[in-house]
């Protein structure tokens, strides 16, 4: 952080999300005598990647799928 603040570094804090376009609800109260069948589909996945230095300037990408390592490497240049 001192690195920082002196302006030697360029720091980063990254962080990343997954996200479908359709809910899938995999469980659910139900009474005991009574069955509850609920319909799950999967949708498109999106990612959200982010890099956000200590003065909270946020830069974020969005992707279709998972984003591996390298690839978030090449968008964030």
């Amino acid at each position: 952080m001192e690195l920082y603040k002196t302006g030697l570094i360029d720091l980063r804090f990254a962080g990343e999300s997954h996200f479908r376009l359709t809910p899938n609800v995999p469980y659910a109260w139900q009474h005991k005598d009574k069955l509850v069948l609920l319909p799950a589909a999967k949708g498109k996945k999106l990612s959200v990647s982010g890099l956000m230095n200590p003065d909270c300037q946020l830069f974020s990408r969005m992707f279709e799928g998972l984003v591996n390592p390298d690839a978030a490497v090449v968008v964030f240049r």
